[in-house]
Parts: structure tokens; sequence; C-alpha cells
């Protein structure tokens, strides 16, 4: 972990690449933003800026083109899913052009609980937490009770929104102890995480399953086997990707170093 700083100095250099003229970020140069790629974007600025505090950085939360790009798909009505709601709210509340309260707490209503499941809940939850960060309204927008479809069930992804939901809305039914021991088992030999125990290992797999044990204040079995799978997704470009044979993206990057900087507490 010593070399932290320098990985994520070639990171930031990664991510500027992909900055465009009219706002926002692409999956590549030449690509044209996307919400995705610039919540991504952000997301890794925001924390290499939580270690080292860089211009880069500190610019691109001031820069007005990326506001202008953002409230661009407000006017379109959000033709965006769940995700891209929460990520595109986070994106607004990064660069300080968020809309008042009331028009998100609308938003979340309309466009994410009128269509009732795990993913939807997760991340209208993580749009009042994360991007609110407060709960007036929640009890009138958000079940009090678990859903009837069971919880802690499928893959590493779905089992992790599982438990944030249980844990951040206190139902209390998923053991800690059974939650940890399943995490830990999706380590694999090569030190990365599966979808579940026993499948092959990728890097979004890595934060998911870290994210998650650090919920349970619990830890991988194996720590540097897991910070040497990451650092082996790392390209010469200086991003990462989701294995150690496939092409860098902004999804994979910030997988990455939040994996890195989740291990760093645990």
């Amino acid at each position: 972990m010593n070399r932290l700083a320098d990985i994520l100095s070639r990171v930031e250099q990664f991510v500027e690449l992909r900055k465009k003229e009219g706002g926002g970020f692409g999956a590549t140069p030449n690509l044209p933003a996307t919400v995705e790629d610039t919540y991504h974007a952000l997301r890794i600025l925001d924390s290499i800026s939580s270690v080292s505090k860089t211009v880069f950085s500190r610019q691109t939360r001031r820069w007005p083109e990326l506001s202008s790009f953002l409230h661009s798909f407000l006017k379109k009505d959000l033709e965006l899913g769940a995700r891209g709601v929460f990520q595109l709210f986070w994106c607004m509340k990064y660069c300080r052009a968020l809309p008042p309260e009331r028009q998100v707490l609308a938003v979340i209503g309309r466009k994410i609980l009128d269509r009732p499941g795990r993913e939807n809940l997760y991340f209208a939850l993580r749009t009042m937490l994360e991007v609110l960060e407060s709960t007036p309204g929640r009890e009138a927008i958000l079940p009090g009770t678990p859903p009837a479809e069971p919880i802690f069930e499928g893959i590493l992804r779905k089992r992790m929104m599982d438990l944030y939901l249980d844990r951040h809305l206190g139902w209390g039914k998923i053991p800690a102890g059974e939650a940890a021991a399943w995490f830990r088992l999706c380590q694999n030999p090569d030190g990365g995480f599966g979808f579940m125990p026993g499948t092959t290992s990728y890097i979004e797999n890595c934060h998911y399953g870290l994210s998650s044990l650090a919920l349970l204040d619990s830890a991988p079995a194996d720590k540097a086997a897991c910070q040497n799978f990451i650092m082996g997704c790392r390209t010469r470009s200086g991003g990462f990707s989701r294995n150690s044979s496939a092409a860098p993206f902004l999804d994979a990057t910030w997988h990455a170093v939040r994996g890195l900087l989740i291990l760093k507490t645990l």
C-alpha cells in the first residue's frame, strides 16, 4: 500500500483523458459522456481527493460544463433507471448543483419506488442517505418492513444490496456471522471474489465483497491476496480492468480504487 499515492496519481491521469469539453466523462477518450461514466469518474476523483488533494480533483468540482451536462438529464425527464437516478443525483451533489430536496424526493417516488423490487429500493435508500444525507420524509416513501421476496439470496451483488437494506432499514433479518461467512467464501485462491463461491474473480465483486465485509465488521480471509488480485488488474494506462486480461474502463477503475481504500481500513 506504500505505493498508493503513485497509483492514484496515475489513475487521475487516466480519468482526466476521459473528460469531455461539453461536460461529463466517457468510457474512453473517443466515446461521448454518459451519466454512468461520469459517476464513476467523479467517485474516483472524490476518493483520490480524500487521500491526496489534487488540482484536477478540486477543479472538476467547480467545472460549470459538468453542471450543465447533468441538468440536461433532468430536462429529459430522467430517461434513467433506478441506478442512473442515484448516479445522477450523486454527481449533481458533487458539483454543487443538486436540485431542492423536494424535487429529489419527488423523483425518487416517481421514477424508483413506483417499481417495487430490491434494486429500486436499494438505490432509493442510497439516494436518501448519500445524496440528501438525511431522512426527512423517509418513512413516507420507504417501507418499514422487508419486502415479500426473500432476502440474502442470489449472487454477490444482490446479497450486498440485501445486507445494505437490512442494516440501514433496521430489519435485522440477516445474521452477521452467516453473511460474513458467505462473503468470505466468495474469495478465490487468486485473491479476488467471484459472483458466488467457486466462480471466476472480477474486480467489481472485490468491491462489493469488501464493502459488505466492512459493513459486517469483518475482513476477507486473505487481505494480501485480495490486494494482489486488484493490483493485477492494473494496466499500463493507469486504469484498471475487470481482470488481468481485460481492457481498462472507468467502472472497473472505480471498483479497484474503492477496493484498495477499503482494504486499508480492514
